[in-house]
């Protein structure tokens, strides 16, 4: 039988996104770790796909996205404000590794993998796909 099945350890598909990490540093769940492949909100509230056990979080207060070997916070409108390495942020912004996120009083800082540890996002040498055996 042959069909689309995927290979453990196999190269990822193309359009594959990297992982986000948002390790908590400073704040009520100092020591967690989030992760996040393609988006998702930040809040207290459990209606937030990443739930922070912090007071002074609104209940949906931020929203996070990876985008290539990157990411990309936004506000949503938050009672508190998010701030990006101390600077309050008013429209969507980029950030890289290391970068601190602060929702509230908890402080997320940015790390990014590829899901193949260091090494480079796109295979070193073509995939050649060949025809099956005439039988």
């Amino acid at each position: 039988m042959h069909g689309k099945h995927g290979v453990a350890g196999s190269s990822p598909a193309p359009g594959f996104m990297p992982t986000v990490f948002l390790d908590v540093q400073k704040g009520p769940a100092t020591g967690a770790t989030y992760p996040v492949t393609r988006e998702a909100t930040i809040g207290r509230g459990t209606g937030a796909d990443i739930v922070v056990p912090d007071e002074s979080v609104s209940r949906v207060h931020a929203s996070v996205r990876v985008d290539g070997q990157t990411a990309v916070v936004e506000d949503l409108d938050s009672s508190n404000g998010t701030f990006v390495n101390g600077n309050q942020i008013s429209s969507p912004r980029r950030v890289t590794p290391g970068d601190v996120v602060l929702v509230g009083a908890t402080e997320l800082e940015v790390r990014v993998e590829s899901g193949e540890g260091n090494g480079p996002m796109t295979p070193s040498a073509p995939t050649v796909i060949h025809p099956a055996p005439e039988a």
